[in-house]
């Protein structure tokens, strides 16, 4: 027995969707028990000059092993 052409397509895709899945999962489990993670926040400046620092400083402060970035630019 064989699979189609289309057969292969849909197992290539159904495996990389499980490999995603199970990283998601673990990936979420390491930032839930604050063991590792990375956030990346965008804002324009107003709103990450003035309103971000104090939820940033705050977030860091529950989990501190998280690694933050935050990029500032204007709006178009």
């Amino acid at each position: 027995m064989e699979l189609t052409d289309v057969g292969v397509l849909t197992k290539q895709y159904a495996a990389s969707l499980l490999s995603l899945e199970k990283q998601l999962r673990s990936s979420v489990e390491e930032i839930i028990s604050g063991e590792a993670g990375r956030i990346a926040i965008g804002s324009n400046r107003p709103i990450g000059r003035y309103l971000l620092p104090n939820y940033i400083l705050n977030f860091m402060q529950q989990f501190p092993t998280v690694e933050m970035t935050t990029i500032y630019d204007n709006t178009d």
